[in-house]
């Protein structure tokens, strides 16, 4: 819910207070469905293996842990920006990236969780993948990658936050 108002900026549009809540409903109702399925799953295959529980367990926290401290470092890194160089230092060759902007409501959300899956997807190379160089160069591919999106995620928020400036 917190991105439906860097929807509305990329839209255009402002949503009723009607349109909220069908939206909520929508996507608790997205949410829900998958998430059922994959509990039913865990709860057949996995549970009653307590060696299986501990290995889902490491790989979701990692993802987990993986998705929220990008999550937080992203947000704590604008608003130092903002906040700290642009605001309290002064420094005129520091562009402010406008921590409170809402379109960073949708993007920094993305970028933590292309981080989270490439965090989950590396744990499961780490596991089922043959050691050697192979794995080690994917490894390095899923990484790279990641950060490349992440990276280019954060580059599109500057770019669309400079344009809704200039209009």
């Amino acid at each position: 819910m917190v991105a439906v108002s860097g929807l509305e900026l990329a839209t255009g549009h402002i949503f009723s207070q009607f349109e909220l809540r069908l939206l909520a409903l929508g996507i608790a109702g997205t949410a829900l469905t998958p998430a059922l399925l994959w509990f039913f799953h865990v709860r057949k295959r996995i549970w009653e293996s307590s060696s299986r529980v501990l290995s889902l367990l490491v790989s979701v926290r990692a993802a987990v842990v993986a998705g929220v401290a990008s999550y937080g470092a992203l947000v704590l890194g604008m608003h130092l920006i903002d906040d700290f160089l642009v605001r309290f230092l002064g420094r005129p060759d520091v562009t402010a990236v406008g921590a409170t902007w809402q379109g960073w409501n949708l993007l920094v959300p993305a970028a933590s969780f292309v981080i989270a899956i490439a965090v989950g997807w590396r744990r499961r190379l780490l596991t089922s993948a043959q050691p050697g160089f192979r794995r080690l160069m994917m490894l390095w591919l899923v990484s790279g990658v990641a950060l490349l999106l992440a990276a280019g995620i954060v580059r599109v928020g500057l770019a669309w936050r400079a344009l809704t400036l200039g209009h």
